[in-house]
């Protein structure tokens, strides 16, 4: 669930309601993407977002930018009708136009923040530090590691190739 703000002015328009029945969560499961091709953006379909399913709507973003070569000033603009969730839908709509106007990498932030569970990045950070090679072969180790460690990717918990 979000945490309140700190103070009235820190969240203003900002906040996005935060899915709190945890019945109706539970019974529509995990959230997903769906993109039929690198030229239409991505659809991050209803269900409790995972921290994986956000780095890969993320990078389905990405690459729609990149395929459709879509300005960094409408990035936010041309995903904006990629959500299925009404929350999030209610979300943009209630701060539209500030929305629309932020940075890619900023409307991430905002999403994750409000749509991750409040400790994810905490969690996460602990899994990627108690990893445990075990007998598979360190090159499969590796991977494991960098993906986990992407998913902190733009947060302070991010650990660069001399920290991994």
């Amino acid at each position: 669930m979000r945490k309140p703000p700190s103070s009235p002015s820190s969240c203003s328009n900002s906040c996005a309601p935060k899915q709190t029945d945890n019945m109706s969560s539970m019974a529509k499961g995990h959230a997903h993407i769906k993109q039929e091709t690198s030229l239409r953006p991505p659809i991050l379909h209803t269900g409790d977002i995972l921290s994986a399913v956000m780095r890969e709507f993320e990078d389905a973003c990405m690459g729609y930018f990149d395929m459709k070569e879509i300005a960094e000033d409408k990035q936010v603009q041309k995903i904006l009708a990629s959500f299925r969730d009404t929350h999030i839908k209610d979300w943009i709509l209630g701060d539209h136009d500030r929305i629309q106007d932020l940075p890619f990498k900023n409307f991430m932030t905002e999403l994750r923040s409000a749509y991750l569970d409040d400790d994810w990045e905490e969690m996460t950070h602990r899994k990627l530090g108690s990893m445990k090679q075990g007998s598979e072969p360190f090159w499969d180790f590796c991977i494991r590691v960098q993906a986990k460690n992407s998913l902190l990717a733009g947060t302070p918990s991010y650990l660069d190739n001399e920290k991994l």
